[in-house]
């Protein structure tokens, strides 16, 4: 079985995308013998209540829950996440938590990152960080987020702690600075 572990529903403000409905999306991943994948809300990352794209994406995933594992937004910077990211987790059934710290202006080890990194553990689902949306080569002049640092992510995670957490798109231009952070090199 192949498993799309980064697949997104919606709209990017930076540029046209394709594939970016279910049904889009299910005929891409037949084209590529992809079997299921792990899908968030890309509106969400830029709605300013993230759990509005949430709520859109329920609607839009419902008829392919058989391929497609939800995964809830959640930006622990506005009022009543606790009650959302409960919400898609406990009563949506949802399997995990997408966090974006730069998009949402907050860090792993502040206040609110660690709020929400310990909600999550307690929920006990995995957390999935991407180190960044877009290649940072290409991304728009308004586009201003940097990559997660992964330095930042073992630090928010020391000591170690029982988060399961995925890290997204960490190989790449540099390496994704894991030999810094600390993090295992599995290449």
């Amino acid at each position: 079985m192949i498993i799309d572990l980064h697949a997104h529903l919606g709209h990017y403000p930076f540029r046209r995308l394709r594939n970016n409905t279910t049904s889009g999306l299910l005929r891409l991943m037949d084209r590529n013998g992809i079997d299921k994948a792990v899908v968030s809300s890309l509106n969400s990352v830029f709605y300013r209540n993230v759990h509005e794209g949430n709520r859109e994406m329920r609607e839009e995933i419902h008829s392919a829950e058989d391929r497609l594992i939800p995964l809830a937004t959640v930006n622990p910077m506005y009022a009543g996440w606790e009650h959302d990211m409960d919400e898609a987790i406990l009563d949506w059934g949802w399997k995990g938590v997408y966090l974006v710290p730069g998009h949402h202006r907050y860090g792993l080890n502040d206040e609110a990152g660690q709020a929400v990194l310990q909600r999550i553990t307690r929920l006990n689902v995995p957390v999935v960080l991407p180190q960044r949306l877009e290649d940072r080569r290409q991304q728009h002049w308004m586009d201003t987020v940097e990559d997660l640092r992964l330095a930042d992510v073992a630090k928010a995670l020391h000591p170690p702690t029982e988060s399961q957490v995925i890290l997204l798109n960490c190989y790449g231009l540099d390496r994704g600075g894991t030999r810094e952070a600390g993090l295992a090199d599995t290449a």
